[in-house]
Parts: structure tokens; C-alpha cells; sequence
């Protein structure tokens, strides 16, 4: 028997805040759904106690995270390393949570990205309010474990269509209480992507209303939050009709249905708090070598021409010449601000409570190394996060670089560093 509670709070910024995710100014319009700041509380015996939180927004950075932890650990006593942070990655969320933190070789450190300062200290203490409200309403239940296909796809590989192969799963831990009152954690990975830069509306996606759909649905589920999983190469991209939000119901529709049809496939998970383990595992990771100012600018040229052949051809999907254009974009924007930096600082955060772990990923970790932390770590129940404590970008698989494309263009990393990740977790559990 374990103790559970959970709770979320507003955390939608005011309209005319700048939007995250796209390249170009993008400020919010109106609101279609709120965001939420979700967390979810365990207690195991021996008064062992963890704390699960996902926020509606683009990224956060290691700032936030240790602001979140820091006051919770101040006002209720739980551990900065058994509270575990992630964004969904919302691209319809705000601009101004994330950074990231560049060293130099002479020690110096710098940071790319926007801070709203006002945002961020709302956020960080809407935050910790849904943490504590989740402590207090803590009561008995059990724990599940699941792992299911999609009916339906509805994603995948965004990079190449022809990777897919058979249909994607999830996983989800389902806490039950005594009186039949359910809470759920879900994982796969995606990018929330199914509303473009055209929307300017506030949404959380299909992460919010999947979870809207499974509370309506479902009497007795009281509670649903999304951790992202490993999507920096995937995306509803091959298989979304449109981009607005009929299309965000029709997607949500067949996730919401996937999920709740696994909740009735669940198995007790029984944990031995004995084997409980927490890590955070300081990484500095290298910065790719960055081409010379008048070569971006020769690399972004031809893009754009090439771009503008497809438009000619009338191919019915522009959007791998567009992705190219905004990776060299995006490209050239980061090189002219991280001034000779050598090394990005980061941190992993993984969670090992017997049979099942959480590994926590700062950045957009690539499908094919999520798959091999999964299989590196079996049998236990794995759930790969991404977008968690910290932001850094895309982290591409090896072959990608050989590849191109977005993802690799505008990646800070070296190549070869999404693989050492690997090597510093498999050495370190």
C-alpha cells in the first residue's frame, strides 16, 4: 500500500506574451485551453517520498527546476532529488521558462535563451502551490503498470516515413484509491505539434486534451498528466490532416481511446523501497565546431532556393525544404550568441525505484536512443522523459548527422554526444 495525491494549477500566461516553439514573433491571441502546472505525489513506506510534476509549456530551464525544488524542499520537507520536473513541450505555450548554459575555456558562463522574469517567478510558485496541494490531499491506494499500442496511428518518425514500422506504445502507472478513485501518469513520445505557427491561440496541445477527454470520459479518473518521452524525431506530421483544433480533437480522440482501453490491462506494481535510488548526475557535453558567418548565409541561400523549386513543383508537402530553412535559421541565430563556448552544462535526473525507473533528459532526445536506454535497462518498467530539469536542444542519434535536416542543423551537440548520454547512464546504474 502507498499514499497518492495530486493537484494542478493555472499556469496560462496574460495574451500578447511571445510564443515558443517557432521561429518569428508569434504572440498569444486568445485562449483555447488553459495550462497546467500537474503534479503527482508518492509516498512509499518508510516515509520515502517523491514528486512527479509536468508542466504545459514549450521547456524549462535548470533554473526552474531548482527554484521549484528548492521551495518545495523548504516548505514540506521533500527532497530536491525525489522531485522530478518536465515540460510536455506545447508549441501554442509561452516563450521565456528556458535557457541554457554554455561554458567557455576560460570558465566563463553563458546562457541562450529568453527569461520573463514575471512568467517565470509565476510559474515557478503556481508550481509549487499544485506540489504542496498534492502532499495535503495524499490517500492509501495501489499502483499499476501498463504498456499498450496505439489503436490507430497517429504519429511517428517525422524525419522519414518509411522508418514507422508497427504501431507505436506508451506506458502509463495508474494510482487507485481504496474508494475507487483513480489518478494517471502517461508516456510515449511526440511532439505537440498537431497546431502550426499559423495558430496563435494558448493550448496545451494534444498533452491537455487527451487529458481533458480521459476526465470527462472516465468517472472515476479524477486526474491525467502527460511526461513527454524521447520526441526529438517524432511528430503527428505524416498523419495530422490539418493543423487546427478540429484536427487536435481527432488526434486526442485516438490517443484518449489507446489510453483509456490499457487502463483495463494493468497489473499491481509493488515496489521495494529498500532498492530506491535518486541520482543527479552532472554532464558537460561538447559544442559542435559552427561553419563561418558567410557559409551559413551561402547554406540558408540555397535552402531558400531549393525551398522555392518545391513551391514551384507544387509538392504537397513543403515542410521538410521549410524545417531545413528554419534549422540553418535557427543555425545562424545561435552561433552569433554562444561567443567560442566549448561545452554545454547540464544534468541528467533519474528516479530508480526497483522495477521501475524514470530517466530524465534535458532536451529532445532521438526515438532510436530512447529506445536503446529501454533496452539497456530491462526488465524494469522505463520511462523515458524528455524535456526534463533543463533544456538543451535537439539530441540526435549519430546517424542523423549523416542525414541532415532540422534537427541536426540546429543541434548545439557535437556529434556523438547524444550516444555518450548512454554510456554516462548505463554507467551509472
Amino acid at each position: 500500500m502507498i499514499k497518492y495525491g495530486y493537484a494542478q494549477r493555472v499556469i496560462t500566461p496574460p495574451l500578447g506574451t511571445q510564443m515558443a516553439g517557432f521561429l518569428g514573433e508569434r504572440k498569444a491571441v486568445g485562449i483555447h485551453d488553459d495550462l497546467y502546472a500537474k503534479s503527482l505525489f508518492l509516498e512509499f513506506d518508510d516515509n520515502q517520498k517523491f514528486l512527479l510534476i509536468a508542466l504545459d509549456t514549450l521547456a524549462i530551464s535548470s533554473d526552474f527546476s531548482q527554484a521549484v525544488s528548492s521551495e518545495v524542499e523548504r516548505r514540506i520537507g521533500i527532497s530536491r532529488d525525489h522531485i522530478f520536473i518536465a515540460a510536455t513541450h506545447t508549441h501554442s505555450g509561452p516563450e521565456g521558462l528556458q535557457s541554457t548554459k554554455l561554458i567557455t575555456p576560460d570558465g566563463k558562463v553563458l546562457h541562450v535563451g529568453n527569461i520573463d522574469t514575471a512568467l517565470f517567478n509565476f510559474t515557478v510558485e503556481q508550481t509549487v502551490n499544485s506540489a504542496m496541494e498534492s502532499v495535503k490531499e495524499a490517500l492509501p491506494g495501489k499502483l499499476l503498470f501498463g504498456e499498450c499500442p496505439f489503436t490507430e496511428r497517429v504519429f511517428g518518425n517525422r524525419r522519414d516515413f518509411d522508418t514507422h514500422g508497427q504501431s507505436p506504445t506508451f506506458k502509463m502507472l495508474m494510482l487507485q484509491g481504496e474508494g475507487g478513485d483513480k489518478a494517471l501518469l502517461y508516456n510515449f513520445g511526440c511532439h505537440p505539434t498537431v497546431l502550426h505557427e499559423q495558430n496563435h491561440f494558448i493550448s496545451a496541445d494534444f498533452p491537455g486534451q487527451v487529458a481533458s477527454l480521459l476526465t470527462q470520459q472516465i468517472s472515476e479518473l479524477k486526474f491525467a498528466m502527460f511526461f513527454n518521452g524521447a520526441a526529438g524525431d517524432v511528430s503527428t506530421r505524416f498523419y495530422r490532416q490539418k493543423s487546427d483544433f478540429d484536427e487536435l480533437e481527432r488526434i486526442a480522440r485516438v490517443m484518449a481511446e489507446s489510453i483509456a482501453k490499457c487502463m483495463a490491462n494493468t497489473e499491481e506494481l509493488v515496489l521495494d523501497p529498500n532498492k530506491f535510488q535518486t541520482l543527479t548526475i552532472p554532464v558537460q557535453l561538447k559544442i559542435k565546431e559552427m561553419p563561418p558567418t558567410n557559409v551559413l548565409e551561402d547554406m540558408l541561400k540555397q535552402a531558400q532556393d531549393e525551398l522555392q523549386s518545391a513551391e514551384e513543383k507544387g509538392e504537397r508537402n513543403l515542410r521538410p525544404w521549410q524545417s531545413k530553412v528554419e534549422g540553418i535559421e535557427s543555425l545562424i541565430r545561435t552561433s552569433s550568441a554562444i561567443d567560442g563556448a566549448e561545452f554545454i552544462e547540464t544534468a541528467l535526473h533519474i528516479m530508480n525505484l526497483s522495477d521501475l525507473i524514470f530517466v530524465g533528459i534535458p532536451g529532445e532526445l532521438f526515438s532510436t536512443l530512447g529506445r536503446q536506454i529501454e533496452e539497456m535497462l530491462k526488465p524494469k518498467k522505463v520511462f523515458v522523459v524528455g524535456y526534463a530539469s533543463d533544456y538543451i536542444g535537439y539530441i540526435p542519434d549519430m546517424s542523423a548527422y549523416d542525414e541532415g535536416g532540422y534537427e541536426t542543423l540546429s543541434t548545439l551537440l557535437k556529434r556523438g554526444e547524444g550516444e555518450g548520454l548512454i554510456d554516462i547512464i548505463e554507467k551509472h546504474i
